[in-house]
């Protein structure tokens, strides 16, 4: 059977169907239905984007969320932490003790000043914001076109990409959090999360000083007003010339940023682009530099911050000089306190070389430091300085420490006589010799030990030989050869300072461990050696003013070491704060206390408390006192500092070839007297140049310069305690008494008469050196080596000698001659192993042996 035959099938029908297929079937026209499929295809997009475009949109805002969800737990933490950072600016402040505000001081890291946005000059505003962020004042804070550059970067370039056109909140917030170089996507997602909620949270004034603050400027400027002080600071040329020395936050005028034009604020702003780049084109080719704040002047004024004068006017400045840019690093403290401020600053952030607190940084989180320095105390050491011991060029400088014998709180401080010339710190940074102001450690080891004060000694030349000397036999002298030449006892040769006495009750009684030990218990914290001179003040390495006294304020407090949780407890200067609240260990050396309380967005962080410990008895500690008051009678090497009325003690010292001139002592409270100790140092800074002329052509002992400076400036504290108790009064009175009453009369002639009867010129009875101290008014005193030692006389030939007649004094101690006193390091180097040698006047001890030098 063929196909044909097959039923229903033929190749005609066959044919006819292919033919059917293959030829165009013709439709009739229907009008306008015949476009009808096209349109339903048009309509079937439109429906397809409408339902893809709200889905779209609903996947954004879900991946949004959902980033922020991933981000949640650390957006928190981090948002709180710049609100707290922030909220009141992160500059650490150090403020005087007392009330009202005295700024002392700002603690800067990298002179970075943490400015309010009232602060910032609205031209500085302007031009960061042409520049960097046209659109800041109507954004929320977020760049979806810079997210979207990082995005692709992220993708194809294996997540290195940290592409720019940040707004100027995301750039605040890279600075904040120390982004930069690590930005990959995340990061930028998350800077965006933390900027949308910041641009909510802050003000756009507030979001724009932040950013200000934290930019980089180049040439180690962090922040707007270092870098304002860095490029123009120095530039004669500038209206910012000399501005920012002593910056206050709170005083605008005392800042850099204040005074900027136009064209510094776009040159400021134009060098955050690339600090690095174009602050070190200027020193090399200055045209980029040029280009980039004449393209922000530009921007300036097309963005209507400028007029059209002012623009071109701006155009024509020049930059300022290379060589007048320098990187900020000046102290920015008050120069008058700056010695004392450098001592806490120590205190604050020096802990084996790391920051305190807990992890944060002081310079940068917001501190208030409330220090226990009296302002006007400080101003009278420093006046009283000034005025006794003039500066001069080539003479002698002068470090005075006064601490309250109660408390343990620095008051005042004087380090020398410039700080902003020169931050070495006389008074805690110089271990200089102490000569015979060491004795005190000898006579309270004796008193330990069974003696008292009319045990007797032979006071006449002698020789200490021992194995343990490695220098050979150690001769001791007084200065001139002054001697009794029979047994005398220890509080006459206290009041004398006769070396050969204490050199006997030290080497023969006492043992130099156990006046070593005793001393730092005291409150010596530097390394006391052990050599057969150190009983009578020749050491190895020596001590700091401060040290002294502290270790004679406890002996002004009954026999205990006085300190605070918020002294420091590092030996040698101290710079380790207790900040938590806790006692220094049992090893460590407890020093006096710079710092009262420590706050922060007025929260109380750390309080000082004070602690005392009992490291001499009571009883001894008063024989030790009353022996300590002959030094300043007529016949004493004290003599010129006693004030009439006044319970005071204290101890004379001077070094070998006077190279070190010293007087420590206290004051008993009685009235208006404060019960304090205060600490004098005289001699040259840099090395143990010898100041045998320098008292009016005479030697600088114990008894002149520094006895004088001490008695001024008791004088000068006992009119401030007396004008504070009558304005207390006065305040009192005003409170308590009925308007109508006119209160008591005469308060003001008491006053001043208390004030005059106790200033520098004098008391009754006494007469006016030409320094400004004074002493009895008749007869004259020899001080030193025992016999005929020279009167304390002023340069200018005023007597400032007891009324007592001639009287001979013994005196002296020993320091070692091939130590010396270095500026930098602070401390004295000894070099030992050589012979002593012996001076024209006595002699000199050296660490080991030899002979004594002369002191007082």
């Amino acid at each position: 059977m063929t196909e044909d035959d097959r039923p229903g099938y033929s190749s005609a029908a066959t044919a006819d169907r292919v033919a059917s297929v293959l030829s165009p079937v013709e439709h009739p026209r229907r009008g306008l239905f015949r476009r009808r499929s096209k349109r339903r295809h048009r309509i079937r997009w439109l429906r397809l984007l409408a339902i893809l475009v709200p889905l779209s949109f609903l996947a954004l805002i879900s991946f949004v969320f959902g980033i922020v969800l991933a981000f949640e737990p650390q957006l928190g933490p981090l948002t709180a932490r710049l609100k707290a950072t922030y909220s009141t600016g992160r500059n650490s402040e150090i403020l005087a003790a007392g009330p009202g505000y005295h700024q002392l001081g700002i603690l800067t890291d990298h002179n970075q000043f943490f400015l309010t946005p009232g602060v910032i000059p609205l031209v500085m505003d302007n031009a960061i914001v042409a520049i960097e962020d046209k659109r800041f004042y109507t954004e929320s804070g977020v760049d979806i076109r810079g997210i979207a550059r990082a995005f692709i970067d992220d993708v194809f370039h294996s997540g290195s990409g940290t592409q720019g056109a940040s707004t100027i909140t995301e750039q605040f917030i890279k600075n904040a959090l120390s982004q930069e170089g690590h930005r990959t996507i995340f990061e930028k997602l998350k800077e965006a999360a933390l900027a949308f909620q910041l641009s909510h949270l802050w003000t756009k004034q507030k979001i724009l000083a932040e950013y200000l603050n934290t930019a980089y400027f180049g040439n180690g400027a962090h922040g707007i007003e270092a870098a304002a002080r860095a490029y123009f600071g120095n530039d004669p040329a500038s209206n910012l010339y000399g501005c920012g020395e002593f910056p206050n936050l709170k005083d605008p005028a005392s800042l850099c940023v204040t005074y900027l034009d136009a064209d510094e604020a776009a040159l400021l702003a134009g060098l955050v682009n690339a600090p690095t780049t174009l602050g070190n084109d200027m020193f090399d080719d200055v045209t980029p530099v040029y280009d980039r704040r004449d393209t922000v002047l530009k921007y300036m004024w097309q963005q209507g911050y400028l007029t059209a004068s002012e623009y071109q006017q701006a155009l024509t400045v020049s930059l300022p000089p290379a060589a007048d840019i320098q990187s900020p690093s000046a102290e920015d403290v008050d120069p008058s306190a700056g010695y004392f401020v450098q001592w806490v600053e120590n205190q604050l952030t020096l802990n084996k070389g790391q920051p305190l607190y807990r992890g944060q940084s002081v310079f940068s989180d917001g501190y208030t430091i409330h220090t226990t320095l009296d302002y006007d105390l400080q101003s009278d050491a420093q006046r009283v300085v000034g005025t006794i011991l003039p500066q001069a060029n080539d003479g002698p400088a002068a470090a005075v420490v006064a601490i309250d014998n109660e408390t343990g709180e620095v008051k005042a401080m004087v380090g020398g006589y410039n700080f902003t010339q020169n931050a070495f710190n006389l008074a805690t940074q110089a271990e200089r010799q102490p000569g015979s102001a060491f004795k005190v450690f000898d006579l309270a080891v004796a008193l330990n030990d069974g003696k008292n004060a009319d045990s007797e000694f032979y006071s006449g030349p002698w020789t200490y030989t021992a194995q343990a000397v490695p220098f050979g036999d150690f001769a001791i002298h007084n200065d001139e050869g002054g001697y009794e030449y029979a047994d005398i006892p220890l509080y006459e040769a206290l009041e004398l300072s006769d070396n050969t006495v204490f050199s006997r009750l030290g080497l023969l009684v006492d043992g130099e461990s156990n006046i070593a030990s005793l001393a730092h218990s005291f409150g010596i914290s530097t390394t006391i050696s052990i050599n057969p001179s150190m009983v009578i003040g020749g050491l190895q390495i020596g001590v700091t003013p401060l040290d002294m006294a502290h270790a004679y304020e406890t002996i002004a407090n009954d026999g205990q070491l006085t300190y605070g949780t918020l002294s420091s407890d590092v030996c040698a200067g101290g710079n380790m704060p207790k900040w938590l609240g806790k006692a220094p260990p049992a090893d460590s050396c407890p020093g006096p206390v710079g710092v009262e309380l420590i706050t922060q967005n007025h929260k109380v962080i750390a309080r000082n408390e004070t602690r005392t410990e009992q490291v001499f008895s009571p009883k001894y500690d008063q024989e030790e006192i009353a022996m300590m008051k002959d030094v300043l009678n007529p016949i004493g090497t004290g003599a010129a500092a006693a004030i009439p009325g006044v319970t005071a003690w204290g101890k004379t010292g001077t070094t070998s070839n006077y190279a070190d001139a010293w007087f420590v002592g206290s004051t008993a409270a009685s009235g208006s007297v404060p019960s304090m100790t205060v600490a004098v140092w005289v001699g040259y800074p840099n090395s143990d140049k010898s100041m045998a002329k320098d008292f009016g052509g005479k030697p600088v002992y114990g008894g002149t310069y520094p006895a004088l400076i001490w008695r001024a400036y008791v004088l000068d504290a006992i009119a401030q305690y007396k004008r504070e108790a009558a304005e207390l009064a006065a305040e009192h009175q005003h409170k308590t008494i009925p308007s109508s009453s006119t209160g008591p009369t005469g308060a003001s002639g008491a006053l001043t008469g208390a004030t005059s009867a106790t200033s520098a010129t004098g008391a009754a009875a006494t007469s006016t050196s030409a320094t400004g101290a004074t002493t009895p008014a008749t007869g004259t005193v020899t001080s030193g080596g025992g016999s005929k030692a020279p009167s304390t006389t002023s340069p200018a030939g005023t007597s400032t000698t007891p009324s007592s007649g001639s009287t001979s004094t013994a005196g002296g101690a020993s320091s070692p001659t091939s130590g010396s006193t270095t500026p930098t390091g602070g401390s004295t180097s000894q070099t030992g192993g050589s012979p002593p040698v012996t001076t024209p006047t006595g002699g000199v001890a050296a660490p080991g042996g030899g002979t004594t030098a002369p002191t007082n």
